[in-house]
């Protein structure tokens, strides 16, 4: 997590070249500090974990939060080099709030647009995953400013890293899959119910996606493996089947 420190509303830390007056929100950023771009929130025990876009000269990330029937939030970091490239790195800093979010809606202070939250609804978990994967990467699903569900990416450490990923998002169809980059491949059990199952290659990666229902909404649970370079293999077709038919 990129994140090493948070203010509260009516709190104050200088972490940067320019304080931050966290009670009114006022802008105070000089030429050292970058406002991020805050995309999305996953609720936390103690309040939120932001995704923002990052770049490769950020520094230390400092973190406010405005309270009220909104949750307002700003992500400022401040920029350690002037050769930075353009490219938006993704990026995760903790929030802290004094109040559990409940039903409030959360909007980025930079531009005051609606966050996508996550806000914890049940997600199929793998029993069991190979040894040397950690989990590297938890992100909601999302379309606009509503939450579909949540991608989870476990990975081995290395110069070679491989992945695996499960992400269910509901309100979805199978028949989106019904493309000539599917295909059919069987049917597995999960969770003691038969799904059919459809499955995709392209470069390093390889996927397989199934439908389920829940609370009357589709919803479409894919899984994939993935390798970072050239020389890495992917896992056999029947691993993925076993860790498919392993979700619970």
């Amino acid at each position: 997590m990129e994140g090493r420190a948070a203010t509260r509303p009516g709190r104050r830390l200088a972490l940067t070249a320019c304080a931050i007056v966290t009670a009114a929100l006022t802008s105070c950023t000089s030429t050292a500090d970058r406002t991020a771009d805050v995309t999305a929130a996953l609720i936390t025990p103690e309040g939120l974990l932001l995704h923002y876009t990052g770049g490769s000269c950020d520094g230390a990330v400092s973190t406010q939060a405005g309270e009220g029937r909104v949750v307002t939030v700003r992500v400022v970091a401040e920029q350690t080099g002037r050769d930075c490239d353009d490219v938006g790195l993704f990026r995760t800093v903790a929030v802290p709030l004094d109040q559990p979010l409940g039903d409030r809606g959360v909007r980025d202070e930079k531009d005051g647009h609606r966050l996508c939250v996550y806000r914890g609804e049940r997600q199929l978990q793998p029993g069991r995953l190979p040894a040397g994967y950690a989990l590297a990467r938890e992100a909601p699903v999302c379309d606009g400013a509503t939450a579909l569900g949540l991608s989870r990416t476990w990975a081995t450490a290395g110069p070679c890293p491989s992945s695996l990923t499960v992400t269910q998002a509901a309100g979805q169809a199978l028949p989106s899959f019904r493309r000539s980059a599917w295909a059919p491949a069987g049917r597995l059990e999960v969770a003691g119910e038969p799904v059919r199952v459809w499955r995709t290659w392209s470069g390093g990666q390889e996927s397989v996606a199934f439908e389920r229902v829940l609370a009357g909404r589709p919803v479409v649970v894919t899984v994939s493996s993935a390798t970072g370079c050239a020389q890495g293999r992917l896992p056999e077709r029947a691993f993925l089947e076993r860790l498919v038919g392993g979700l619970a």
